[in-house]
């Protein structure tokens, strides 16, 4: 179950929001000034630096499976096949701690009706779905074999694809990734884990969000969160729990993010793609570098084990990633509703407010795609 601010606030001149589209259109009738996006700063902003250095992250990781282990009677841990809820999954059998649960939701269909072929020389986001061969089918096989005591549920949302699913509401509860695909993916929920909060169980979703950014500015280092991660998580069952961005362990997100600048003060040479004071590279490739350094830095004995993982969508409605679906003439009907309902998504915001990208697939009905743009939290200091 959400509350509110569990994906953080929107501020605008002091006005908070808990809802990113309604604060937009309240900046949008007052002139359009800078958002906020606070994300338990009180929290963060008190964590003790002085506290850096004195754990590793495999501790870190340890004491926050635990954590989680004593406060519900159920973990849900959301399965992507990426590396950040690999590492979580590896966390709690290395440790011998209790998982109770595994939840993927997949387009399985995909597979059945042969829309494309498994091809582990090709990364580029098109061939997303062969991460289900590469990187999410063998893990979950393993899981089943040596640890049946995690129970495994797997949801086809293509299944639940219905021209119904397709509405203001629904295309409101995601607007930060309102695609054809990003709708139902991202509502898919665990029937099982609905089931026994139902019952009375204290249920917790696990989610692999994330690695912080880490920017240098004046030549100081600092950390930040950011807002389009945490708003893409409806698939909660029971209670919202991002793994690495808690404010239940500031330590873990700041750990993470002082590994990173020290990789980076080690080698001086690579400062050039840090966020913030150099111009050397475009934004583009520094988001790119610094997602893949993240990685290597604060999951180093898994990066390598990940067998399989494509490049992140470059089209704003991830239209590259769920390329069938667009073209393919079984959905026609479902694209043109989905469409309709898509473009009220942004009705009231001022286009400062949001990206434009070339329509993907030179859809004549629209020859924009439209995503909002993202929000940054304020910068915590590492030193």
């Amino acid at each position: 179950m959400l509350s509110n601010g569990d994906f953080g606030i929107w501020d605008v001149n002091g006005v908070p929001f808990y809802d990113k589209r309604e604060a937009l259109i309240y900046a949008s009738q007052k002139g359009c000034p800078p958002i906020s996006y606070k994300y338990y700063d009180n929290v963060f902003d008190s964590f003790d630096r002085k506290l850096l250095g004195t754990k590793n992250l495999d501790q870190l990781y340890r004491e926050r499976a635990l954590m989680l282990r004593e406060e519900y009677d159920y973990l849900i841990l959301c399965f992507s096949g990426g590396i950040d809820s690999y590492n979580i999954l590896q966390v709690f059998l290395e440790n011998n701690i209790k998982l109770d649960h595994i939840y993927t939701f997949w387009p399985i269909s995909a597979k059945k009706a042969n829309i494309y072929t498994p091809n582990k020389n090709d990364t580029s986001a098109a061939n997303m779905l062969s991460e289900w061969d590469y990187a999410i089918e063998p893990v979950l096989k393993y899981v089943s074999k040596f640890h049946p005591e995690i129970k495994i549920e797997i949801t086809d949302w293509v299944e639940d694809l219905d021209e119904n699913l397709y509405n203001d509401d629904s295309l409101l509860l995601v607007p930060q990734y309102s695609g054809l695909g990003s709708i139902p993916r991202n509502t898919s929920i665990s029937k099982i884990g609905r089931s026994l909060v139902d019952k009375g169980l204290k249920v917790a979703s696990l989610f692999g969000y994330d690695k912080p950014l880490v920017l240098q500015k004046n030549k100081k280092p600092y950390m930040l969160f950011y807002d389009t991660a945490m708003i893409s998580s409806n698939n909660t069952v029971g209670e919202f729990e991002p793994f690495y961005w808690t404010p239940k362990m500031p330590h873990l997100a700041f750990e993470m993010a002082n590994s990173v600048w020290n990789h980076y003060k080690q080698n001086p040479d690579l400062k050039k793609y840090m966020f913030g004071d150099t111009k050397e590279v475009s934004p583009e490739t520094a988001y790119q570098f610094n997602i893949d350094l993240g990685k290597k830095i604060c999951y180093p004995r898994h990066y390598n084990k990940i067998a399989f993982q494509t490049m992140k969508s470059n089209s704003a409605l991830r239209q590259d990633r769920d390329f069938w679906l667009y073209t393919l003439p079984d959905f026609q009907k479902l694209k043109e509703v989905w469409r309709y309902y898509q473009q009220n998504v942004y009705d009231g915001i001022n286009p400062i407010y949001y990206n434009k990208s070339i329509d993907y697939f030179k859809d004549p009905s629209q020859t924009e795609s439209i995503t909002l743009k993202a929000t940054t939290s304020k910068y915590f200091g590492l030193e």
